[in-house]
């Protein structure tokens, strides 16, 4: 009876043994192999294509330096990359793909603000973290919810051209042509409260469609107006492709634009047509100085073989900004993650120092800018 009793202790104590050794195995195994899975939108298909391009330039970059360094809290960052198409409901169906097939927790883009607009509802019912360092629509501008932003709502941009057309460049009439879609409407509104309440008229306003060619009716219209400035709310191809048609129709009034003429399809679309537009953008500067922007410039250079623009540059940032609220944090919750992006101050980015306010939007400077011979000059 002893003896049963002592061979059977023995297996099962070489069973618990076993079950004790297969756990630390695969425990070891999991942990060891175990990523961040961390979703991306970006919009690399559309109207958006040449800006996803290089914001993933710049997010590919901030990835390679954050995994060569450890990854974040000790665990390589994986990118799960879906295109949205520029459109809302591509986007949204490849948003759903992020959160219930992937599982990931935390989402990085778009840069489309329709894209954003649809996605919202999901991310604040699913709990799910939308971080855009791309979208500017103000009417994003929530508080208490699941997206922030690297990238400046447009309001404060429009806010600045509003200013300047007014009080420095003295026009108290505006025509504007805006691209209709979620992007067009949201920094229409936005201008047109700040400029109406300084004191200026808008003299006509007309919708333009994402991906149109031909403008002459448009600008024929205009033409019998005669307006001495027309803002032009619209993508990069869209807004070129106006001024290139308004320099072969002889329309001579003042072109005021958005960040869109500093990309490379705008004076593709433009030729010489493109200069002497003056724009707002958010304050970030290629040839800064200051040691992250200039390290981040030469390292984008050398891989690239172009300069970072806007969007590469807060493509960059994100990712940074998410390792510091994780790691403070030591967790994936959404919540918790959010709270501490919140509470960021100072944070040093490559478009300098970033920090947020209630709504989820960034504080940054605002540039007035120039297009000139394929490039810009600051306005003082």
């Amino acid at each position: 009876m002893l003896k049963i009793r002592y061979d059977l202790m023995k297996s099962l104590i070489r069973k618990s043994l076993f079950v004790v050794f297969m756990g630390i195995l695969i425990f070891s195994c999991s942990s060891k192999d175990e990523s961040m899975k961390l979703g991306v939108l970006l919009d690399q298909t559309g109207a958006l294509a040449p800006y996803a391009q290089r914001a993933l330039n710049g997010l590919n970059l901030a990835i390679e330096e954050i995994n060569s360094k450890g990854g974040v809290s000790g665990r390589k960052v994986n990118l799960i990359i879906e295109d949205t198409k520029a459109q809302a409901q591509p986007g949204l169906s490849a948003f759903q793909k992020l959160i219930n097939v992937d599982k990931v927790r935390i989402v990085i883009g778009p840069i489309s603000s329709s894209v954003a607009a649809a996605c919202l509802p999901i991310a604040n019912d699913t709990k799910t973290v939308l971080f855009s360092p791309g979208a500017t629509s103000p009417t994003l501008s929530v508080a208490k919810d699941y997206f922030l932003r690297t990238r400046l709502s447009g309001q404060y941009e429009v806010q600045a051209m509003a200013d300047l057309m007014y009080s420095k460049l003295g026009f108290k009439e505006v025509t504007i042509l805006w691209v209709n879609n979620e992007y067009g409407s949201g920094n229409l509104t936005a201008f047109k409260d700040s400029y109406i309440k300084l004191g200026g008229t808008i003299v006509s306003e007309d919708a333009i469609e994402q991906g149109q060619t031909d403008f002459r009716v448009q600008l024929t219209k205009l033409m019998s107006i005669k307006p001495k400035a027309v803002f032009i709310i619209a993508h990069a191809i869209e807004t070129g492709r106006i001024a290139r048609q308004s320099k072969e129709l002889g329309f001579k009034s003042q072109l005021l634009s958005t960040l869109s003429v500093e990309s490379p399809q705008f004076w593709e679309a433009a030729g010489d047509a493109g200069n002497g537009i003056i724009y707002s953008i958010q304050g970030f500067d290629a040839n800064d100085s200051t040691s992250s922007t200039s390290k981040f410039v030469e390292k984008y250079k050398t891989r690239y073989g172009e300069s970072p623009d806007l969007f590469a540059a807060n493509f960059y940032d994100a990712p940074f900004i998410l390792k510091k609220a994780i790691e403070h944090q030591k967790t994936m919750e959404p919540d918790s993650i959010i709270a501490s992006i919140m509470e960021l101050r100072g944070f040093e980015g490559v478009v300098g120092k970033i920090e947020f306010v209630d709504t989820g939007d960034v504080i940054a400077p605002v540039f007035l800018r120039e297009t000139f011979n394929g490039s810009f000059k600051t306005l003082k």
